[in-house]
Formats: structure tokens, sequence, C-alpha cells
């Protein structure tokens, strides 16, 4: 892929780029985005999510010009809070995790002109304990891995 950015604009990532392919990149300015992430049950702020926000055009759009896909990611304060200065005004899917909470995402409709305010509630998530077991041998496996979402 390739990417263009600029202070104030998107980063526009191009996928499926080829050596030798002339691109040209229409930056675009994108709406504010900010909000809370709170815990479903208390209500209160829930620290150090990570709130993903991912846009592509669709596959109707032909012109390589013109297809472009955006990511961008922030951690939430210690209130909770998260800021994005520029998301596409369009249909932007928002995944949030976090290590305590369960994964959450929804499709929401960007609005050009606005500072867009998104509240998203997480739902705390199950911890398991224990040991794992080779079956054969009814010790553990050598190396024991932690598996993390990014």
């Amino acid at each position: 892929y390739i990417s263009a950015s600029a202070p104030g604009y998107l980063e526009s990532i191009k996928d499926n780029v080829e050596v030798g392919l002339l691109v040209d990149f229409t930056l675009r300015k994108g709406a504010r985005v900010q909000g809370t992430v709170v815990d479903e049950d208390t209500g209160k702020p829930v620290e150090g999510a990570r709130v993903r926000g991912w846009y592509k055009t669709g596959n109707s759009i032909r012109d390589v010009n013109q297809v472009y896909r955006w990511q961008e990611m922030q951690i939430t304060k210690a209130d909770g809070s998260y800021v994005f200065e520029g998301a596409p005004v369009a249909m932007v899917k928002w995944m949030l995790y976090h290590k305590e909470y369960e994964d959450y995402s929804e499709d929401i409709q960007v609005q050009e002109g606005t500072t867009n305010e998104f509240k998203f509630a997480m739902k705390r998530g199950v911890t398991i304990e224990g040991i794992v077991k080779d079956k054969s041998k009814l010790f553990p496996p050598c190396p024991a891995t932690n598996h993390e979402h990014p």
C-alpha cells in the first residue's frame, strides 16, 4: 500500500498499488469526532481503551484515484475521553478493545460541519484462570503464550 497525509487532512491509504502505476491523491478534510468510553454497568470512564476508526470506499468505485482507506486509533484517557481530529464524512466502523472488556464495534455516520460526539459503553469481560495441560502428558505445554489484542 501507499499513503499520503497532511496536517488537518485525513491520511489516505491506497491498497493494491503496483510498481510503475501513477497514483493521484486527493486529500480530504475530515470531521472532528470526540467522545467517551464508559463501563456499561457502572457508567464510570474506561481508561486505556483502544478506539479504532476504519473506513474504505465502496467496491462500486473503480477509479484508483478515488479509492482510499482510512484508519486511526486513539487510546482513552483517565476520564474515558478520546478525540479524532479528522475522520471521514461517511459511515465509519468504530472498534473498541480493552483487555478487561468485551470487544465492541458499531457503524456510525460521521457528519460534516459539526463536532461528532460518540459515547460508547463497554461490557466487562470474564476472567478465566487456570492451567493449560497437554492432554496426553498432563503437563503444561511449553512455552506458554498469552494472547492479547493489539
